[in-house]
């Protein structure tokens, strides 16, 4: 979703705070937009978080494949316009979510500027999972407020169908700062790149039994499966892929080929189950409409090395 439209389906004042989570049916364009919206003063003299997610119809079916993450700041002048790096900490652990984008405008005494990233939705749940998120954008830090926190949650839950009960759980733990940090299942090395992250993306969607969101994220240079239809059995192919892919824990180690040039990268995956670790690779591609997805896995040395510890 493009920045300077959401400008306008935010309705921004010069001066912004965390409010309420709203969902609004568009009947022209047949789609509910969700959002954690923003009004009121900003007191707290940093950016501050908005999220915004579309599903098709009025009825909530599947969880949207993408959501805008968006840290908002009123200046009197630019402050990110030539330093909006972010990195993230969840629980103390190093978290990317990629590289943002940079937008603003100036208004009467005052500048708006926006720092974009457009995320996988099972990101967002790893957001909300974490007991405690901190930000650093160019060289200003700071720690997500529980009730940004709960807005986050909030957020989810709007977004995630009844049935899957993996997500509603996963969100349902209660903040503690004295209990340990909950283990992430899937990561990702810093260094990953879009092939990387993509790969992780599919691999959240194997752990949480999310057939459509895996569709999504496997398919060719046309595009993924759930977007083509191709192959006509792609539905078997990817509860196949599902089935041979449990595990404890996973990690993406290292990709081979530069991502900003090459149409097809090979990226590392370690899985982890019980005392067996099996390191594949799979073939990353960059479809036609940008977006980098699993091209093929291997499957047989995942299956022969893990088969003993099922």
């Amino acid at each position: 979703m493009r920045i300077a439209t959401l400008l306008g389906a935010l309705s921004i004042a010069p001066t912004l705070a965390l409010a309420q989570v709203e969902k609004t049916y568009d009947r022209f364009k047949t789609a509910t937009v969700v959002r954690a919206r923003i009004s009121g003063a900003d007191d707290r003299g940093r950016p501050i978080p908005t999220l915004i997610g579309t599903f098709a119809g009025d009825k909530l079916v599947t969880s949207p494949t993408t959501i805008s993450l968006l840290f908002q700041k009123t200046s009197p002048d630019w402050k990110y316009l030539q330093c909006f790096g972010t990195d993230f900490l969840l629980d103390g652990r190093p978290f990317s979510l990629g590289e943002p984008t940079h937008d603003g405008r100036v208004g009467a005494g005052y500048v708006l500027e926006f720092i974009q990233f457009t995320v996988g939705f099972t990101r967002i749940v790893e957001l909300a999972s974490a007991h405690t998120v901190e930000v650093k954008i160019c060289n200003d830090e700071f720690r997500l407020s529980a009730q940004e926190m709960s807005i986050i949650k909030d957020f989810v839950r709007a977004l995630t169908p009844p049935s899957d009960s993996a997500v509603l759980a996963r969100i349902s733990v209660q903040a503690d700062s004295s209990a340990p940090p909950i283990p992430t299942p899937v990561e990702a090395a810093s260094d990953a790149g879009p092939p990387g992250l993509a790969a992780a993306e599919f691999m959240r969607a194997v752990e949480t039994g999310n057939l459509d969101l895996m569709a999504s994220l496997w398919g060719t240079e046309k595009g993924s499966a759930l977007k083509t239809g191709q192959p006509s059995d792609y539905a078997r192919r990817i509860e196949i892929m599902r089935t041979y892919l449990q595990f404890d824990h996973v990690r993406i180690t290292r990709s081979t080929g530069n991502g900003k040039k090459d149409k097809r990268i090979t990226v590392v995956i370690e899985l982890s189950r019980r005392r067996c670790i099996a390191r594949i690779e799979a073939r990353m591609i960059q479809a036609r409409d940008g977006n980098w997805i699993v091209n093929s896995i291997d499957l047989a040395h995942a299956d022969e090395v893990l088969a003993p510890c099922r």
